[in-house]
């Protein structure tokens, strides 16, 4: 025929883009994994997501109970927080002690 289409070269890559490519791929994948890590420690995104959280708009006829209710509830939550970790404080203190008891007797 002839309109006969014009043979394509081989699409066989070499090894070395083979492998530059998974490089590539890995370091795009463990940069978004850094940032991703880096936002959600951010400070000002957390305080972000509070605010977004405990946004009550000026028309509600109750904002002042819903807001006094979320405040309360905050230092309920925060007093909980202090009260676990003096817990894990106390745990950890009190088996350092009686190894030290232990280790006077002898």
């Amino acid at each position: 025929p002839p309109h006969m289409a014009a043979r394509s070269g081989s699409k066989r890559a070499t090894l070395k883009h083979k492998y530059k490519v998974i490089r590539k791929v890995a370091l795009h994948a463990k940069k978004l994994r850094k940032t991703e890590k880096l936002r959600a420690k951010s400070p000002r995104r957390r305080q972000k997501e509070l605010l977004a959280a405990s946004r009550i708009p000026n028309s509600c006829p109750f904002k002042l109970e819903l807001v006094n209710a979320a405040e309360a509830r905050r230092a309920a939550d925060a007093e909980q927080k202090a009260a676990e970790k003096e817990a894990r404080r106390a745990a950890r203190i009190a088996p350092a002690a009686g190894e030290a008891e232990e280790a006077e007797e002898a």
